[in-house]
């Protein structure tokens, strides 16, 4: 079993900066269909990135994750035959119609939004020829394993980076406030809003950016996962940029590979990476950290102060003089970003130390002593990223004499082997500076993606000039990287079924969105199958609107308030609100949003 890290890729840039920083595969949005509009790539750009991942057997995967209209199906059509043939190695996909349409080869992974909670759910999909599922984030070890269990299929698993409130797939509040749907890639992310949860009389119980999450962090739960049959290690973020990148997966790659070395286990790629910064996820946008429901602990999962990144707490306020503070640290440098709460919102600026050592923050806040000060951008921290960070693989070369030959055998870790001879050369006089010359100039790779590890069978004893030696490495290099060329293959397509669903109807909210992905359903066994709210308002009036594992509830200790009519409201937005632990343990609490109806 072989583990992969991927990253993510919002451009070239940001996707060589996964790479070269340890990354096993990468995911990136094509210029279509990607349920991060925002971040699209033209399939020359995605050419560019797969050819230099698949220098160090990386994968890319591309995702083509939003539901799909019947006006678009022939252009998804051609652009998952362009996408085949620029390199992609498989499709990120929720919508069911390409499953149903002739494609070229390409494996297809089963989104997290299309809601993969249950072993029945992961058979389904995995039998209708997915090859690899993504889990939802509110899964356990165990239930992962259990879904691992009753499947063939890869498990992909995220491990870091912002959450989604409600399970992924299953969010039409953005598309019920105005009309800009996740599942289309274009959510207006209400989760982030300021929120009111009153009661049944309009009376307020709480307000705060009540659905409003920390960022994911599993750093701790890694072996859990492995042992639980999690292949893939996901990190959210193709909205992020290429130093949170090398950041975030140069941590990751370092503690995954911990893990793999304590399981006689393998990466999925080629390559060792050399950072020249030491990884610190919390110094990279966060808005704290939760490893979200993989534990049984439910608490201080939300960030209700602030949907911002805080950063680290560097001091506390301990005197104010006119325009500036003093702290109880001496941490800070001039340029450093800083926030603060100040009455009650997050407030910031840029650090300046003044020849007093005071913090000068101008007279644009009220600042108080006793006052936290966060730094949230570190700028030695990010200057350190921008240096680069260069991924090398190795090639074992054993050097051997055949008379006024020169033999050399390369093979690398994966597998691949070449064998060059060279001559005829002269004896050398003086065997050891021979042998360091020859050396010297193999070694000289600079910069090139390998490096050699020289061994010698049997002496050393002829002078080749250092002209000659270089020229023999180019060529050994450049044949080399096609023998590693030709033997790349992406992974294989899995055959495609219609298994039986279990299921005889299929509501709005599987997400169903054109006549290909109904049929898929009903050869699947459904009787019948309601369209989604994007191309159906009316269905919102039936399903909820937001499904959420976490309970603001819980954490305002309003559980007792759980089975009375309850609302949340922002601005001119009101909806009810229903909690679960009225009818089930504290233990297990979730929410769900649905479309107010006046009674």
């Amino acid at each position: 079993m072989k583990i992969e890290l991927l990253s993510p890729a919002k451009d070239y840039e940001c996707g060589k900066a996964a790479i070269d920083c340890g990354a096993d595969a990468l995911y990136i949005g094509a210029e279509k269909f990607s349920a991060r509009a925002s971040a699209s790539n033209t399939v020359d750009q995605i050419a560019r990135l797969a050819e230099y991942a698949h220098r160090f057997y990386a994968r890319v995967y591309v995702a083509l994750n939003t539901i799909i209209y019947d006006r678009e199906i022939e252009a998804l059509r051609a652009l998952v035959e362009n996408l085949y043939h620029a390199g992609a190695d498989a499709l990120i996909v929720q919508d069911m119609a390409l499953l149903e349409m002739e494609l070229p080869p390409i494996a297809l992974h089963a989104s997290t939004q299309t809601h993969i909670t249950t072993p029945e759910r992961a058979k389904f999909l995995s039998d209708a020829g997915f090859s690899r599922l993504v889990v939802a984030r509110e899964l356990s070890p165990d239930r992962i394993a259990a879904i691992h269990a009753a499947s063939d299929a890869e498990i992909e698993c995220f491990i870091h980076g912002a959450l989604c409130v409600s399970y992924s797939g299953r969010c039409f509040l953005s598309n019920a406030i105005g009309g800009r749907s996740g599942n289309r890639g274009n959510a207006r992310r209400p989760c982030r809003r300021q929120w009111e949860l009153l009661d049944a009389d309009m009376r307020q119980l709480a307000k705060g950016h009540l659905l409003s999450l920390k960022d994911m962090n599993r750093t701790e739960y890694i072996g859990s996962l492995i042992d639980a049959g999690v292949t893939s290690f996901k990190i959210e973020g193709r909205l992020k940029d290429a130093a949170y990148v090398r950041n975030v997966t140069a941590h990751y790659r370092r503690v995954i590979d911990a893990h793999l070395a304590d399981r006689s286990l393998a990466r999925s790629s080629s390559g060792i990476s050399h950072p020249a910064f030491e990884p610190a996820p919390e110094k990279s946008f966060n808005r704290g950290f939760t490893p979200y429901f993989l534990t049984q602990s439910r608490d201080d999962v939300s960030s209700h102060a602030t949907p911002k990144s805080l950063g680290a707490p560097v001091g506390t306020v301990i005197e104010v003089k006119g325009r500036g503070v003093r702290l109880d640290s001496d941490i800070l440098q001039n340029g450093d970003g800083i926030v603060f709460f100040c009455n009650g919102e997050l407030c910031g600026t840029n650090a300046l130390i003044d020849d007093d050592g005071l913090l000068v923050t101008g007279n644009n806040f009220e600042m108080q002593r006793g006052m936290v000060i966060y730094r949230n951008k570190d700028l030695s921290f990010e200057k350190s990223l921008e240096k680069s960070c260069p991924r090398k693989i190795v090639i074992s070369a054993e050097i051997a004499i055949n008379d006024s030959f020169l033999s050399i055998a390369l093979r690398d870790a994966d597998g691949n082997a070449a064998r060059e001879e060279y001559g005829p050369f002269e004896r050398a006089t003086d065997e050891s500076v021979a042998k360091g010359i020859f050396t010297e100039g193999m070694r000289r790779t600079g910069a090139t993606i390998y490096e050699f590890e020289l061994s010698f069978k049997g002496d050393y004893c002829l002078f080749i000039p250092p002209k000659r030696v270089n020229e023999i490495r180019r060529t050994l290099l450049d044949k080399f990287e096609e023998c590693r060329k030709s033997a790349y293959s992406p992974p294989a397509q899995k055959e495609r079924a219609h298994p039986d669903n279990g299921v005889t109807h299929v509501d709005a909210s599987w997400g169903v969105a054109n006549r290909l992905a109904e049929a898929f359903y009903r050869k699947c066994g459904a009787q019948s199958v309601e369209y989604a709210p994007e191309v159906n308002p009316r269905a919102a009036e039936d399903i909820p609107l937001l499904t959420s594992l976490y309970c603001p509830f819980r954490e305002y200790h309003l559980c007792s308030k759980a089975g009375e009519r309850l609302y949340l409201r922002s601005g001119g937005d009101l909806f009810e609100v229903l909690c679960s632990c009225a009818r089930s343990d504290h233990a297990q609490c979730g929410i769900e949003i649905r479309k107010h109806k006046q009674r």
